[in-house]
C-alpha cells in the first residue's frame, strides 16, 4: 500500500473506533496499518485491545505477536505459536498484506532461548529457594521441610533434643 493510502486507512480506522470503541475489526485493521507504517508499539496496543475484546480473533493474536517481535518482546513467539495453533493459515493471510514472519528464524530464536534457560539464564524463570544458615554456622543449610520431622517437643526439651535446665 502507498504511504498516502496508509494515512487514509489509519484515518478511517481511527474514525470507526471513535464511533464504536468495541469495534474489534477497526482495532485489528488499524493494528495492521500501524505495522505497515513501522509503528509496532501502536500496532501491539490495537491488536491487544482487539484480542481482549474478542479472544477468538486469531488475526489480532498473530498481529500482536508480530508487533512484539518487531520491538523485541520475549512473549512474541508465544502469541504467534498460539495463533498458528488456532489457525495455521493466519501467517499466509498476513503475508498477503506484506507482513511476513520468518518462521525458521523464529524457531531458531525460541531454541536459543531454551538453551539459555537450560543453563539457568532464562529471564522470568523461577529461581530455586535460597536458604540461609545461622551466623557462624558453616554447615550446609537444611531446608525447613527436612528440619521439621513432625515430632513435637515436650515443654522441657530444646530443639536439639537436650533437656532444658530450669533456672532458680
Amino acid at each position: 500500500m502507498a504511504r498516502e493510502d496508509l494515512g487514509l486507512a489509519l484515518s478511517d480506522c481511527t474514525k470507526a473506533i471513535a464511533l464504536d470503541r468495541r469495534d474489534t475489526a477497526a482495532y485489528d485493521s488499524r493494528g495492521l496499518v500501524y505495522l505497515e507504517l513501522g509503528r509496532p508499539r501502536a500496532a501491539e496496543r490495537d491488536y491487544a485491545r482487539a484480542f481482549a475484546q474478542d479472544p477468538l480473533r486469531v488475526s489480532a493474536l498473530f498481529g500482536r505477536g508480530v508487533a512484539k517481535l518487531r520491538f523485541g518482546d520475549p512473549t512474541a513467539e508465544r502469541d504467534i505459536a498460539h495463533a498458528l495453533a488456532l489457525d495455521p493459515t493466519v501467517a499466509a493471510t498476513f503475508a498477503a498484506y506484506g507482513i511476513v514472519v520468518d518462521m525458521d528464524a523464529l524457531r531458531h530464536r525460541a531454541t536459543s532461548r531454551l538453551k539459555r534457560c537450560d543453563r539457568g539464564g532464562c529471564p522470568g524463570a523461577p529461581r530455586p529457594p535460597v536458604t540461609k544458615s545461622a551466623p557462624g554456622n558453616d554447615s550446609a543449610p537444611t531446608p525447613l521441610a527436612q528440619r521439621d520431622s513432625g515430632q513435637r517437643l515436650s515443654q522441657d526439651q530444646s530443639p536439639s533434643g537436650n533437656r532444658r535446665e530450669e533456672l532458680p
